[in-house]
């Protein structure tokens, strides 16, 4: 089973690093709002409206990261290679590019590229963003690297209740 994890860890974190065409993206930046990550992981799609059923636990709001790469056949996954741009993480912050429906565009910040220097370019359902200034003032705030694989976040100082379990 670890090849199978490994070959997961890199359609899903790997791959989408690598260009696969060579689409280009305009943007206007009188238009540009700037949001942020409101799930554990966001994952940036190609083209809006292009996922399948079996990729409905990563389009919601909470998502289920564990549903979604658990319930894929092999072949499933492989369908995602070159559909995916990346996976932001929750509290990133992104520039709305352009909306379309429920999906928006958006570049990822911190994420340059040669196809968008503001960003890693992609789609994403619009519910998964947040535009709220709580997420703007934690950026001058101290933050903690988690090295495990995963860790949750707790609604309370106390740490028991359980918020969200990110990356």
């Amino acid at each position: 089973m670890k090849i199978g994890k490994w070959i997961l860890m890199f359609l899903l974190v790997v791959a989408p690093v690598f260009s696969f065409g060579s689409t280009t993206y305009a943007k206007d930046p009188t238009k540009e709002t700037t949001a942020y990550v409101d799930v554990s992981v966001l994952t940036v799609w190609v083209e809006p409206n292009i996922a399948r059923d079996v990729d409905l636990p990563s389009l919601t709001n909470p998502v289920d990261p564990w549903k979604w790469t658990k319930n894929m056949t092999y072949e499933e996954k492989l369908w995602l290679v070159g559909k995916l741009e990346t996976q932001a993480l929750y509290g990133m912050k992104v520039h709305i590019l352009e909306e379309q429906g429920d999906w928006v565009k958006i570049a990822v910040v911190g994420q340059p590229t040669p196809r968008e220097e503001a960003g890693y370019p992609g789609w994403v359902p619009k519910e998964q963003l947040i535009q709220s200034k709580k997420f703007q003032q934690l950026e001058r705030r101290p933050f903690a690297t988690v090295t495990a694989p995963t860790a949750f976040l707790y609604s309370n100082q106390g740490l028991t209740k359980e918020f969200m379990e990110v990356s």
